[in-house]
């Protein structure tokens, strides 16, 4: 698109690095330190201009890094709001493991590359309105909650809450 490759980096580092912030900011984990002391650097990694993956200090930075050379190999998608929330439980799990937990950026962005191969469509602007595009997924997932739980879509749509509003969050935390 002729834009500088450096500085198109630099956007989709800043889009991360505003999301990385405030992912699960329920855990201290991700401000936690990376060398296992139980040092937090919450006041620190809450700040987006802090986030670096150059020269990582805690578990945002490692999550940054992770979701930036995803979109990095991944132009056609790149970096999109939410990536964070299915990368983060993937990193926590890997970054907690006893005995390989050094291998958590690794590993979680191997299982973030391969979980985004099913969901890539859903991240992808111009495939919105498909049937594998976001809003194609949430009208499905609404759909599902009308058959297998119709008393919670009937309250849901009875206070004019559509899908929209729940589905994305719901199904992220089903992946937490």
């Amino acid at each position: 698109d002729g834009r500088d490759p450096r500085s198109v980096l630099e956007g989709m580092l800043a889009q991360i690095a505003k999301d990385i912030v405030r992912t699960r900011t329920e855990l201290d984990f991700f401000g936690r330190s990376l060398d296992g002391s139980s040092d937090t650097l919450v006041a620190v990694g809450r700040d987006p201009d802090t986030v670096d993956v150059s020269n990582p200090s805690c578990h945002h930075d490692v999550l940054a890094r992770v979701l930036l050379l995803y979109a990095r190999l991944n132009p056609g998608v790149q970096y999109v709001q939410g990536m964070n929330e299915l990368a983060a439980p993937l990193y926590y799990t890997f970054a907690t493991d006893p005995l390989f937990g050094s291998e958590a950026e690794a590993d979680t962005f191997f299982c973030f590359s391969l979980l985004m191969s099913t969901m890539r469509d859903a991240f992808v602007k111009s495939m919105d309105d498909s049937e594998n595009g976001m809003l194609g997924r949430i009208a499905q997932f609404g759909e599902l909650l009308k058959e297998k739980d119709p008393a919670v879509w009937s309250h849901l749509d009875a206070l004019r809450i559509p899908p929209v509003f729940y589905t994305v969050r719901w199904l992220t935390v089903m992946l937490a």
